[in-house]
């Protein structure tokens, strides 16, 4: 007797399944119950049999009554194996066996199903085509490294990405309808947005299946059965409308349809469209709000990110990444990925000449200032000079799917800075044909005026940096027609901006290896440019005091002569009546220009500026504070006193500006700031100056609130340390009880985590505990001891703070102590006086075993060392701790290499040039040496 039953009823397939303890028959893999396929033994669509054994047993079956659809012909299997048995007839042994098993079994699935009718309600279900579908289980989530990689996104990335807001609407879309498609740009990011409104339903008990990539088959019917269900097909435009549109029919309420397309011109109405620019701008928020994630991961792809000094900070990398057009153009400029174009743009070289297709296409999206360029017009221009180039869509192509260009509609190297690698590779040999090529189209664009003078200067500026050679690229760039036509261009602009660019250009000449050139165009037409600069706008300021600046640098003479017959009084005036001026470019042109004429000169400039800064005062806002104060201090030369005379006026809007945004007025105090206009500087009435300057100095110092500063202190990375420490040396220098009082109420646990990863960064890490220690020194001993374990070397000032410690490490833990690093000799000299006191024996260890490095460290030593006394004072306490020591030391010192380097480190306050001169001569004693004359006869 058989059992008919139909093979998709829920009773049958969840007896099945139990009666064979969950596993196929065929392979013995474990099931899960909603993939479970029932397989016939012997199939209903079987082919021809040929076997007469075959058809023996099928006439034995068939007389004991046997049907096809009955328990006793069916097996539990997985899909796998049904799809490779598909209707194949086994051999008679093999149905035997498998009927058997059938048989076996009988019993447990009728008292199975008996037992399951009494508790569900009996539906037919159909299990997915695994061999169309493939479910998601959203398992091993990836971090954020996968995205910024720009690989492609899936299932396993939907936790790290950011959430676009076309998400939430598509998922209330998708709870409502039965079927929704996402459409964008490429790159917009809806693969990413797929997955996420696909995992907000599976973790509300959807199954998930996505179409297999690559599909190509008939329309697969989807599975008619009560399971929640969400079919994803992405990259739906790569399938025919007409599957597309079978799939959409067949969405019901319980089993949902949700496409991705790249976007058409046609847009439906079903369709959730996907904007690149929002997407760029949700990534930057969402990133900027994980800096402390993002950054680890983006410097193990461009080391040049990071925390500390030298690094450049990911807020930063996220600025520049910010104005990406798309997603994927976002995490390539995140993750400097212009430092793999070298090998892309190596990869396409031998290809029909490529490198000067691509090479020109970079060249002109920079002289165009990073826009697309024309890949028709630039294919053109180079057969019109030389006709045996020759290149076709089919090379675009080659380039866009090497991911060097962008696309067809957007003709331009993927990022700036890749364009900027590629010129330097092309241009990193010698001369040749190819390269004389383009720069001819680079001369005729500028002698043609189809580019700016910008443009030339971003060419020059942007290659030099990946240049191997000694020589500077910009010596290719500007050549002699490309100089002779710019004399042509100063008479010729229109605007401010053509004027501040073609100022830019003639600058960059005066610096490159062609400045005689420059200053041949400068003396030729110091008419028209002194004409031009008496024209000056907020626009153009900044261009004229960066030529004003770099003539001075070159010959003090002809700069003198040029700016002392410039319409100063006249620009003044102009400044005045400007709707909004620029006070940063003002005051730079005012200060490049005036001040390097000298005060005999400049005075007579003195009252008018007076005037300027009387009209400028009462416009000071939060708004424009910043500005105002960069201006007043590029024109303090002209008369400080008179800047002191208004400066109280500016009080009130100081307060407000610390107490609105204490992150960023700590800014305001810089070095120009504080010598300036606090007077930290050189003024030729002393007396006065410093009673005004300390009036002014401390009223700005009373404005400083304590506690926020704190907070910032607090809250602060180590690229913040550079302004942090301007102000509160500031502050120390004028009130040292409100400096102590707001260290001390700095966190030092959020500090201390904001400068984890900094500890292997002596001059960061000194910094924080010298204005620590200068405060309280317990404070900074407890700073240390919070970060103990974080500490690989010691340094100058961790040890003078807590040189037991420093030595403990040292003994226990084989911590390195490094009196030596640091370029301030303050430090090293209160560190060794710290180590002796705490330890005599081990300091005294400690400098013989290191006798080679201190005679290596004054070897190494220049003018500026000697500014103050610590230098020498270092070498008369090593004496006085050991004198056998002192004298090794010394011996080892190469007095010559002392003398060769002594000017070359930058100029010595004139002050201190005879204070100088008198330790050098003491410091020769030391060494034995007594004239400049024995130095060279020992050499």
């Amino acid at each position: 007797m058989y059992h008919h039953y139909k093979k998709n009823s829920s009773y049958l397939r969840e007896a099945l399944y139990k009666a064979y303890d969950c596993k196929c028959v065929y392979c013995s893999e474990t099931l899960e119950l909603r993939h479970m396929h029932v397989d016939h033994i012997l199939p209903t669509n079987k082919a021809d049999i040929n076997d007469e054994e075959v058809k023996q047993y099928i006439e034995e079956l068939e007389k004991d009554g046997f049907i096809q659809d009955s328990i006793e012909n069916y097996l539990p299997v997985c899909s796998a194996c049904n799809l490779k048995k598909s209707n194949h007839v086994f051999k008679v042994s093999n149905l035997r066996y498998y009927h058997e098993i059938a048989r076996k079994h009988l019993a447990r699935v009728l008292s199975d199903i008996e037992r399951i009718k009494g508790k569900n309600k009996e539906f037919f279900y159909e299990p997915v085509d695994l061999s169309v579908w493939e479910e998601l289980s959203f398992n091993d989530q990836r971090d954020l490294s996968h995205a910024i990689m720009g690989y492609r996104l899936t299932s396993m990335d939907v936790e790290a990405c950011p959430i676009f807001p076309q998400v939430n609407t598509t998922e209330n879309q998708l709870k409502i309808v039965d079927y929704v498609v996402i459409q964008g740009e490429t790159g917009c990011g809806k693969s990413i947005s797929l997955y996420q409104v696909a995992y907000r339903f599976f973790k509300n008990g959807w199954s998930v299946y996505l179409l297999q990539t690559g599909y190509d088959g008939d329309n697969p019917i989807l599975p008619d059965n009560t399971e929640k269900s969400l079919f994803l097909i992405d990259d739906a435009q790569t399938l025919p409308d007409s599957l597309l549109d079978h799939f959409a029919r067949q969405s019901r309420f319980n089993r949902k349809v949700l496409f991705a397309r790249t976007i058409s011109d046609k847009t439906n109405s079903d369709s959730i469209i996907l904007a690149k620019k929002d997407a760029v701008n949700i990534l930057y928020k969402e990133f900027l709000n994980k800096k402390e994630e993002v950054w680890p991961i983006v410097k193990l792809y461009d080391n040049t990110i990071g925390v500390n000094f030298s690094d450049l900070p990911i807020e930063r990398r996220l600025e520049d990444a910010r104005k990406a057009d798309t997603p994927w153009q976002f995490s390539y400029i995140l993750r400097g990925g212009w430092r793999s174009m070298k090998e892309l743009y190596k990869s396409i070289c031998d290809h029909n000449d490529c490198d000067l297709l691509v090479a020109a296409i970079a060249t002109f999206q920079i002289l165009q200032l990073d826009k697309a360029v024309d890949f028709n017009n630039i294919c053109k221009k180079i057969q019109e000079i030389e006709p045996n180039y020759k290149w076709s869509n089919c090379d675009l192509e080659l380039l866009i799917n090497r991911r060097i260009v962008l696309s067809k509609d957007d003709t331009r190297i993927v990022h700036m800075e890749s364009a900027n690698v590629i010129i330097a590779l092309f241009f990193d040999n010698p001369q040749n044909e190819k390269q004389t090529i383009l720069l001819k189209m680079i001369e005729d664009a500028f002698i043609n005026k189809e580019i700016s003078p910008l443009g030339i200067v971003w060419l020059c500026n942007g290659c030099n940096r990946y240049i191997n050679h000694y020589w500077r690229i910009e010596d290719r760039f500007l050549t002699d027609r490309i100089i002779e036509n710019v004399s042509m261009q100063l008479y010729e602009p229109q605007t401010s901006e053509d004027a501040r660019n073609i100022m830019y250009l003639l600058e960059k000449i005066l610096v490159s290896g062609k400045k005689e050139k420059g200053i041949q165009i400068i003396l030729e037409n110091r008419d028209q440019i002194i004409g031009m600069i008496d024209r000056a706008d907020s626009i153009s300021a900044w261009g004229f005091s960066e030529l004003l600046n770099s003539l001075y640098n070159y010959d003090h003479k002809k700069h003198n002569s040029i700016s002392s017959q410039i319409s100063w009084d006249k620009l003044m005036d102009c400044m005045m009546h400007e709707t909004a001026p620029n006070y940063y470019s003002w005051g730079r042109l005012f200060n490049r220009g005036l001040s390097l004429l000298g005060k005999n000169r400049y005075s007579n400039y003195s009252d008018k500026m007076y005037t300027v800064i009387q009209w400028l005062i009462p416009k000071a806002t939060v708004f424009n504070i910043e500005g105002i104060t960069a201006f007043l201090s590029s024109v303090s030369f002209l008369n400080h006193l008179q800047i002191h005379t208004l400066f109280p006026a500016l009080i009130p809007v100081y307060k407000q500006f610390f107490e609105n945004n204490t992150e960023q007025a700590i800014h305001l105090v810089n070095w120009d700031f504080m010598w300036n206009i606090c007077g930290m500087d050189l003024f030729e009435d002393k007396k006065s100056r410093i009673e005004s300057a300390n009036v002014t100095a401390k009223e700005f110092v009373d404005v400083i609130p304590e506690k926020k500063l704190a907070d910032v202190i607090s809250n602060s990375s180590v690229h913040e340390w550079l302004a942090i420490r301007d102000i509160l040396y500031f502050i120390f220098s004028f009130d040292k009880k409100k400096y102590k009082n707001t260290v001390k109420q700095i966190d030092l646990n959020r500090l201390s985590d904001k400068v984890k990863n900094s500890w292997d960064q002596s001059h960061e890490i000194s910094l924080i505990l010298e204005f620590l220690a200068t405060a309280d020194s317990s404070i900074a001993k407890a700073f240390l001891a919070m970060n103990e374990g974080r500490v690989t070397v010691y340094y100058p000032v961790m040890v003078s703070i807590d040189p037991k410690s420093a030595i403990k490490a040292n003994k226990e833990k084989n911590v390195k102590l490094d009196l030596f690093t640091e370029h301030h000799w303050d430090y090293k000299l209160a560190a060794l006086k710290a180590l002796y006191a705490a330890d005599e024996c081990f300091c005294v260890e400690y400098l013989r075993s290191n006798i080679p490095l201190i005679s290596e460290v004054y070897s190494n030593v220049c003018a500026l060392d000697f500014i103050d006394r610590n230098a020498l004072d270092f070498l008369k306490e090593l004496r006085k701790i050991d004198t056998d020591i002192y004298h090794k030391t010394i011996a080892g010192v190469n007095s010559g290499k002392v003398l060769k380097r002594w000017d070359q480190c930058g100029g010595i306050n004139p002050r201190k040039t005879q204070w100088v001169k008198r330790r050098k001569r003491e410091f020769f004693e030391m060494l034995g040496v007594t004239s400049e004359l024995e130095v060279e006869i020992r050499k």
